[in-house]
């Protein structure tokens, strides 16, 4: 097994396994990026966002993908984890660990604060999994204020 940082080579392979957690939470209609646009961002200097790649054999079996934000009360820059997915196949072989504790060596290298991320407060395997990597999931509201590319694109602010 190998995590690696995605390179701009690999936006194909991340961009299907995006694809397969969108089918796997049945909402691929969401999903509004393409290769082009993921190339063009992480093209950017810095780039948009960061991904780490789980490569067994030769074949990408899962991702985490986050940003780079900035905590006032901190003084410091956070990760803000976006996405974290194993494909059906290679799931509960501790690849999603390896994930998240390649990302935690990566933050701490980097003197970022912490790691923050979103958890449907249902998902009980999920809440659980990150509880026992030493994260606390507190539950309290996310608050959201979204525009659509045609809005945004556009001019209006519906």
């Amino acid at each position: 097994m190998e995590i690696r940082p995605v390179q701009k080579s690999d936006v194909g392979l991340l961009y299907h396994l995006i694809l397969d957690l969108a089918k796997n939470q049945q909402l691929e209609t969401y999903v509004e990026t393409s290769p082009e646009q993921l190339l063009r961002s992480l093209s950017k200097e810095p780039p948009d966002f960061g991904a780490l790649l789980a490569m067994e054999k030769g074949r990408a079996v899962g991702y985490l993908t986050y940003t780079i934000s900035y905590s006032i009360w901190a003084g410091r820059p956070f990760l803000h984890m976006d996405d974290l997915f194993v494909t059906a196949k290679e799931r509960g072989k501790g690849i999603g660990r390896q994930l998240m504790l390649h990302l935690r060596e990566m933050a701490m290298a980097r003197n970022i604060s912490g790691i923050k991320w979103e958890v449907d407060r249902h998902n009980q395997a999920a809440i659980s999994f990150y509880q026992a990597l030493g994260a606390q999931v507190n539950i309290k509201g996310i608050g959201r204020w979204e525009f659509s590319s045609a809005a945004h694109s556009q001019g209006t602010d519906r």
